[in-house]
């Protein structure tokens, strides 16, 4: 009955590629709405943050009342700072702040409202001790709705939870070197992929009180990224030719999706629709594909993109809005078939600034994130014994 109803309702499922979003000169490595809808975010290759309002309805509300997928985005803001590569943005909770990592080993603090990088916590390079290739920051999310605190991780045999106030850094063992990280501060949780197969579920805890620990579950194939659903229950894990759904509470995995190409690259999934009813993800094959979450039947393959999609994003307030990221440099907007978007010209001159003079404020030496063992890097998805 319930796939019935997804097919019937097909119509609304976002499937067609509405705006072309190319604020950026290279590959588009990542997309994340925000929590409030009201905002999205893209990382690029060209080591800025594209930042865009998002809202509904085009040119009048009389059109909106009767056709409620119209939306309008306009670019807010490039965000600058990084010098290498994003990787991988995360809102806070408040969508007001946003957490940026980079290649450069950097982990930049935004200010949405105002687009100032409020801080910056850097972490020396390090030597990897799998292939003796540089450690790279590849993970990072929020412990708590607060935005006081946020997880980081880059393949070592640890997480590190660092306080935005003064930097300080505290190390939690993990076991096995930790590739991707995502957090439900509602619940408390914290999960982590590791390059051994493992997903590791922790228990967030206060500043200063011990965290239990952690529970268990093993999968049979390299892991490659994680999305935790909703109050994070369930979480999607892919490996290299399915994402699988696990319920993390009864430590068991439901049902597989398949269809992408995800063998090479992080390719990054979420779940969105009316009830959040759907799974999407992107692809090698340049598609992003959408399934219905109870069944993990097939809808459809979105065509449009001309390079690897690398990541999907959901807007959880308006279901009919899918975003994606693709190594073509483009973002793009997908709306239902009888559903509209429109890019309003951008806030701001999107000519690059001249180099900053200063830099913003940094954590004291003491109060750095500690050394890593080793770390992969963003774009290669392969097993333990071979991490880049």
């Amino acid at each position: 009955m319930l796939f019935r109803s997804a097919t019937c309702h097909r119509h609304r499922l976002p499937m067609r590629d509405a705006v072309r979003l190319r604020r950026h000169t290279d590959e588009v490595w990542h997309v994340s709405f925000s929590p409030d809808g009201r905002a999205l975010a893209s990382a690029s290759k060209d080591g800025s943050i594209a930042l865009y309002s998002v809202a509904k309805g085009v040119d009048d509300a009389d059109n909106v009342d009767n056709n409620p997928d119209q939306y309008v985005v306009q670019l807010q803001a490039i965000l600058r700072g990084h010098k290498e590569a994003v990787s991988f943005v995360a809102w806070s909770g408040d969508s007001g702040t946003l957490l940026s990592c980079s290649n450069d080993n950097d982990i930049s603090l935004w200010d949405v409202r105002t687009g100032a990088r409020r801080a910056v916590f850097k972490q020396p390079p390090t030597m990897s001790a799998a292939n003796n290739s540089p450690s790279i920051i590849g993970a990072v999310c929020w412990a708590d709705h607060t935005a006081q605190r946020f997880v980081t991780a880059a393949s070592a045999r640890n997480i590190t939870v660092v306080r935005v106030d003064d930097g300080h850094a505290e190390t939690i063992p993990a076991p096995g070197r930790v590739s991707d990280l995502a957090s439900a501060p509602a619940k408390q949780r914290l999960v982590a992929l590791t390059q051994e197969r493992i997903i590791v579920v922790y228990k967030v805890m206060p500043v200063g009180v011990t965290w239990p620990t952690p529970t268990t579950m093993r999968e049979n194939e390299a892991v490659t990224s994680l999305h935790l659903v909703g109050d994070g229950r369930h979480a999607l894990v892919s490996v290299p030719h399915a994402i699988r759904l696990w319920d993390l509470d009864a430590q068991r995995r439901l049902r597989s999706f398949r269809g992408p190409r995800q063998s090479r690259f992080v390719i990054r999934t979420c779940v969105g629709g009316a009830h959040g009813a759907f799974v999407a993800s992107g692809s090698e094959d340049a598609c992003v594909y959408v399934w219905h979450r109870a069944s993990g039947a097939l809808i459809g393959s979105l065509k449009g993109h001309s390079g690897v999609v690398n990541a999907v994003s959901w807007n959880q307030h308006m279901p009919g809005l899918l975003a994606s990221a693709s190594d073509d440099g483009s973002v793009r907007l997908w709306v239902p078939s009888d559903g509209q978007a429109v890019e309003l010209p951008p806030l701001i001159s999107t000519s690059p600034p001249p180099p900053p003079t200063t830099e913003p404020p940094t954590p004291s030496a003491a109060q750095r994130m500690p050394r890593r063992l080793s770390a992969r890097h963003r774009r290669r998805s392969t097993d333990a014994t071979d991490r880049r």
